[in-house]
């Protein structure tokens, strides 16, 4: 069978079983089971299709048509640019989770300016009484360097970290960071947030989940993309020390329960219920969240969290007086999206 006629009888099936953007889905898993770009797909309608590559096709259709997610059968989600391994057990990465690291990316450029302008001053302080030295000021400028792009620092300022074995996570509060510029992604999932922080501005990342699946999922991402990411299995941030930190991100479960089967049938059956379900009322976690936040983040460092659209009211209210007054972030639909808050 050739390429064309594939992708037409795969389309149709794929209509037949009322499946959301059947074309693309369709490409999709016709490009995954040729292995091939798409614009293969296009330039060589002749292409006949090998007896496995055949085979490969319509098993990908028939775990489409029962509701398996595209991402889960492809195994990859592109996210910020990237490709990530996904498989079931994690949430799949969201484009909204962007405005997650679009918000962080913003917070850091503005400590970056904050301590270079410390630094400057400190200098002409230095120099003013006869110490001048210019050596800390490098040292600020290269760890800190807001680019056009949003990135801060460089790759290589980690401090040599590699994803750490799975055999070896700690599960109870014993670490205590000391690097120059910290990030901590609570409830990593598949590690795009800690992921994609890491590689955009050179911080040392950490990131958290309670479950061991996850933890391999994002380990195994941040191998392939070189991040330089560590990995803790524990409850929220509950195995590192006070002020450990100067940002933390999350994206925490955030549907309420009672709403979980109303859900698209991909989610409700295929994603994993705790990544989703986020108590009676939504905000468990959060509830639980925010004051662990407080604890483990540096004098202004700041917090920036995902929500739900119908969130934007709610999930402030949780911050008291020893937070600066939390932003609400709109997505590009205007509905609400992050918190950005800062530790006063």
């Amino acid at each position: 069978m050739q390429l064309r006629t594939a992708l037409q009888q795969g389309l149709e099936l794929l209509r037949e079983g009322h499946v959301g953007a059947p074309e693309l889905t369709a490409e999709v898993l016709l490009r995954h089971a040729v292995r091939c770009e798409g614009v293969y797909l296009y330039s060589h309608p002749e292409h006949e299709l090998t007896e496995l590559e055949w085979l490969h096709y319509g098993r990908y259709l028939h775990e489409r048509l029962k509701g398996k997610p595209t991402q889960y059968i492809t195994r990859v989600q592109e996210f910020w640019g990237r490709e990530f391994h996904i498989e079931p057990g994690v949430l799949i990465p969201r484009p909204e989770t962007e405005h997650v690291v679009e918000q962080a990316l913003a917070v850091l450029r503005v400590q970056a300016s904050a301590a270079i302008e410390h630094t400057t001053q400190h200098r002409t302080a230095n120099a003013e009484s006869g110490h001048l030295s210019n050596r800390g000021d490098r040292s600020l400028r290269s760890r800190f360097c807001a680019g056009e792009a949003g990135v801060v620092g460089q790759a290589s300022a980690c401090g040599g970290l590699q994803p750490a074995s799975l055999d070896n996570i700690p599960t109870h509060r014993s670490l205590t960071v000391a690097a120059p510029l910290r990030i901590l992604d609570i409830g990593t999932g598949s590690g795009i947030l800690a992921v994609t922080l890491a590689l955009e501005t050179g911080a040392q990342a950490y990131a958290t989940d309670i479950s061991s699946d996850a933890l391999r999922i994002a380990n195994r991402n941040a191998s392939t993309l070189n991040a330089q990411c560590r990995f803790v299995r524990c409850d929220l941030g509950s195995a590192f020390a006070d002020g450990s930190f100067d940002l933390i991100v999350s994206n925490p479960p955030y549907i309420e329960s009672t709403n979980i089967q109303t859900l698209q049938r991909e989610v409700r059956e295929w994603e994993p219920r705790e990544a989703l379900d986020g108590g009676a009322d939504g905000l468990e976690i959060y509830a639980r969240l925010v004051p662990d936040a407080l604890r483990l983040l540096r004098p202004k460092g700041s917090l920036v969290l995902e929500i739900g659209s119908g969130q934007g009211k709610s999930v402030p209210a949780l911050f008291d007086g020893q937070w600066r007054s939390p932003a609400v972030v709109n997505d590009l639909a205007g509905l609400p999206r992050v918190i950005v808050a800062q530790k006063a």
